[in-house]
């Protein structure tokens, strides 16, 4: 066979490959949608999209972005998140995930960091629980 005779089949092949791939890639399976017809996308909290948050109690905060607000839990108590009025996730990729530690401001002499364990996507109409009636 000559060089052009296996340039060509090469191409060939490799022509095939991709029109083959988008072929099966049009025919695959969409992303399963909501009651509702939307379309679900992972949720992916963003360190950088982060414009605000409340603390729930010792073991949890609410982080919120522009669009979201998603519940972040703690591997253990992060009593700090009472006196704060920062926070800042130190993450290692593109969404924030169990491992991460979020860093409260000001720490008051304390550990400043709290090792995240769990981040759930709320809902859009979530709402806060009532505070308890403080102690007389």
């Amino acid at each position: 066979m000559s060089k052009t005779a296996l340039a060509l089949a090469s191409l060939a092949t490799v022509i095939s490959a991709v029109f083959g791939a988008s072929a099966i890639a049009r025919d695959a399976p969409t992303p399963a949608t909501d009651p509702a017809g939307q379309e679900e996308a992972p949720a992916c909290l963003r360190s950088q999209r982060i414009v605000g948050w409340s603390r729930l109690d010792d073991h949890a905060v609410v982080l919120r972005t522009q669009s979201k607000k998603f519940k972040v839990t703690f591997v253990g108590p992060c009593r700090q998140s009472n006196w704060a009025y920062s926070v800042n996730v130190r993450n290692f990729g593109v969404c924030v995930r169990p491992g991460d530690t979020a860093v409260f401001t000001p720490a008051f002499g304390m550990d400043p960091t709290c090792v995240i364990d769990t981040v759930t996507l709320l809902p859009k109409d979530w709402t806060p629980p009532p505070k308890p009636d403080a102690p007389r």
